[in-house]
């Protein structure tokens, strides 16, 4: 639940209210979790027919077999954060980014 909250906080600047999800947002959403696009049909789901707000697609993307085979149990809170900010803005956290999302997980 709290990695999934992380995504779902990376995509919004740091907001905690429900976002309705758009073809942005839940794009973004589908790199930052699984390191590649959706496809149209999946994406076309998400936005329109899922009745899920942006952190509730987050949600769903966590209990997912493929988001559990990209983060398997016993994944480092750092390691987790590395990879999604590599897949989201294509470098690593740096210092204080690191330490301020390790900290938000903790």
């Amino acid at each position: 639940m709290l990695r999934s909250s992380l995504v779902a906080m990376l995509l919004l600047g740091t907001s905690a209210y429900a976002t309705q999800p758009t073809t942005e947002n839940v794009a973004k959403l589908y790199v930052a979790t699984f390191e590649r696009a959706p496809d149209s049909a999946g994406l076309a789901y998400w936005v329109n027919n899922s009745g899920l707000e942006l952190e509730g697609i987050a949600q769903s993307f966590f209990d997912q077999s493929e988001t559990q085979t990209l983060y398997p149990s016993g994944t480092e809170n750092s390691a987790f954060i590395t990879s999604v900010y590599n897949n989201l803005f294509d470098r690593a956290p740096d210092a204080a980014g690191l330490a301020y999302w390790a900290d938000e997980l903790s």
